[in-house]
């Protein structure tokens, strides 16, 4: 109903009533049925600044072909303001798309990142190629890594040049590699970090650094493992900590490090957004 009525609705009508639907339908189907659209997809549109990419072998109308988005990203990767990209776990190796450093090194402008590829192991070019994006303010990595993984440049290599970033989430299961991965958090300079979280990576010790001076939430609510959180003493502007119910830390040690308005939450959903 809506393609047959398109002529006769405005081009921000329109906009709003095609923002729900996926990005492969959006891209790759409404245009080859409805000329209205095709025409909005050939200049710049606020509807390309939310991308969602999915990758799933089980799901034709999910799979993009990865050249054909890297061309269309050539055009419009400057408008790309949110780009989520998610691998199916059951996807089989060679189905990973071509290189998500081909998706992201042209999104200049992009604010937002969100990888989920639980399932696989991201390439060296892959992960310096985030490196380039210093307008990113929230991100979360959910990937496999492995101690053959780690014989590259460190996974948290590039967090050291978004300096703008405000929200980090990653779980990498880097519980081989967890030294590594506590001297990498150390180092960083994000000092306009208001919100942590982190998942399965083997952390005993949450490392101390200058991301702490400005932290407000942090949420290691999956992280099984972090038992030492002394260095919590720095996170002065710190009001939310999201333990979960069965965190190893003990919290009775925890009243003396926290600022007296900090409040402890077992379930991550009950973190209140600013």
């Amino acid at each position: 109903m809506v393609i047959k009525q398109s002529k006769a609705l405005p081009s921000d009508i329109l906009i709003s009533v095609f923002a729900n639907l996926s990005f492969a339908e959006r891209r790759l189907t409404i245009p080859l049925v409805c000329k209205h659209w095709r025409a909005i997809t050939q200049g710049p549109s606020p509807i390309w600044e939310d991308c969602e990419i999915f990758h799933d072998s089980s799901s034709r109308k999910l799979a993009l072909d990865r050249a054909q988005v890297i061309r269309w990203l050539g055009k419009h990767a400057e408008a790309v303001r949110q780009l989520k990209l998610c691998v199916n776990q059951d996807t089989r190796p060679g189905d990973w798309p071509q290189s998500v450093a081909g998706l992201v090194a042209l999104m200049s402008n992009l604010q937002i990142l969100e990888l989920d590829a639980k399932g696989f192991f991201l390439a060296a070019k892959d992960m310096r190629a985030l490196s380039c994006l210093t307008s990113l303010r929230k991100m979360q990595l959910r990937l496999g890594t492995s101690a053959e993984a780690f014989s590259q440049p460190a996974v948290t290599e590039p967090l050291r040049h978004l300096t703008a970033l405000e929200s980090l989430a990653f779980d990498l299961n880097v519980h081989s590699n967890s030294l590594q991965l506590s001297e990498d958090l150390t180092h960083l300079n994000l000092k306009g970090l208001t919100y942590l979280e982190l998942g399965s990576n083997g952390l005993s010790q949450l490392p101390f650094g200058p991301y702490l001076e400005q932290l407000q939430i942090l949420d290691i609510t999956d992280n099984g493992t972090l038992e030492d959180v002394g260095c919590l003493a720095a996170a002065t502007s710190l009001h939310t900590l999201a333990l979960g119910e069965d965190a190893p830390v003990q919290r009775s040690s925890l009243a003396a490090l926290l600022p007296t308005d900090c409040v402890i939450v077992d379930d991550p959903l009950m973190i209140e957004d600013d």
